[in-house]
C-alpha cells in the first residue's frame, strides 16, 4: 500500500516538472561522466576485481519461484515511483515482493550473497532490493551512475518476451573509448549480472520496441574499509559546484568562471 501511495503521488507532478526533473537528471550524469566527474568516481575503491563487471548463471533455487511468483501475482503491478532515469514514459512496473524474499537473510539474499562474497573475497552488507522491476513496451534507462551507498548491484533477469529477450544493457566506462565505451551486453532469463553500478555507467539501448523484460535488483556495499556517505558527500559537493555553471550553466544560461574547491578526498590507498 505504501508504494503505491508514492507512486501515485509521485505521477500527480505536472509533466513539465517531470521533464525538468529528468533533463537535471542527464545534466547531473553528463558531469559525473566527464573527466573531473570521473577523477573522483575513479577513486571509489574497486570491490569485483579484474573489472567492474560479473555474469552468469543466477541461483535456480530463486529464479523459478520468483518467474511463479511474478506470474501468480501480475495483477499487482505497480507503477513504478518516477525516477528521472527511468523517464517520463511511466512504463515500468513494479510488483513488490513479501518479506521472507526481499529482507536480510531471506529467500533472494541468502541465495546471492554467498555468491557475491566467494567472487569479492570480503564481507559485504545487504543493502536492499525493490522488488521485481517489469520494464514494458516504450521503457527506457538513461545511462548513469548509481550511489556509492549501493556499491555492486545484482541484476537477475527472472523472465523475458518479445524484444525485450535481447533489450541490450549497456556498461561504459568514461576511461574508455573506441570498444571500451557503450558495450551492449545481452541478459538473458536466468542470467545475472554484478557490477559496479556506482563506478561504471550503465543503462538500456534505446526504447524497449515490443514485449516485456523482467529483472530483480539487489544492492550491495562492502562492510568494511569505505566510509560511503563521506564518499557520497564530497561527490555531492562536486555537483553542487558543477551546477553553478562550470558543467551545467546558471538558470540564465551563463557560464560562471572558478575551479573546482579542492575539499579533502580520500585515495584508493587511504582507504
Amino acid at each position: 500500500e505504501e508504494a503505491k501511495k508514492q507512486a501515485s503521488e509521485a505521477w500527480k507532478k505536472p509533466l513539465d516538472e517531470l521533464k525538468k526533473a529528468v533533463e537535471d537528471e542527464q545534466r547531473k550524469q553528463k558531469a559525473l561522466l566527464s573527466p573531473k566527474g570521473y577523477g573522483l568516481i575513479r577513486r571509489i575503491p574497486p570491490v569485483l576485481q579484474k573489472g567492474s563487471l560479473r555474469m552468469g548463471p543466477a541461483p535456480r533455487q530463486i529464479v523459478e519461484p520468483l518467474r511463479q511468483y511474478l506470474e501468480r501475482h501480475r495483477s499487482r503491478l505497480l507503477p513504478a515511483a518516477f525516477s528521472p532515469v527511468l523517464g517520463i514514459e511511466r512504463k515500468a512496473k513494479v510488483l513488490p515482493l513479501t518479506p521472507e524474499w526481499s529482507k536480510e537473510n531471506g529467500l533472494i539474499d541468502a541465495a546471492v550473497r554467498p555468491v557475491l562474497e566467494k567472487m569479492v573475497k570480503r564481507p559485504m552488507a545487504f543493502v536492499g532490493v525493490e522488488g521485481i522491476r517489469v520494464y514494458q513496451a516504450g521503457a527506457s534507462v538513461m545511462e548513469h551512475l548509481d550511489s556509492v551507498k549501493n556499491a555492486v548491484t545484482v541484476a537477475m533477469t527472472i523472465a523475458t518476451s518479445g524484444s525485450g529477450a535481447n533489450w541490450p544493457l549497456l556498461l561504459s566506462d568514461p576511461r574508455s573509448s573506441g570498444k571500451g565505451k557503450n558495450q551492449p551486453m545481452q541478459l538473458p532469463a536466468g542470467q545475472m549480472a554484478m557490477y559496479e553500478g556506482a563506478r561504471v555507467a550503465h543503462g538500456r539501448e534505446g526504447n524497449l520496441k515490443d514485449g516485456e523484460l523482467s529483472v530483480v535488483f539487489v544492492q550491495y556495499r562492502p562492510k568494511d574499509g569505505v566510509d560511503v556517505d563521506q564518499l557520497q558527500s564530497h561527490i555531492d559537493k562536486f555537483l553542487k559546484f558543477a551546477a553553478s555553471g562550470p558543467f551545467f550553466g546558471n538558470r540564465k544560461g551563463k557560464k560562471e568562471k572558478g575551479k573546482f574547491p579542492g575539499f579533502p578526498f580520500p585515495s584508493i590507498n587511504e582507504l
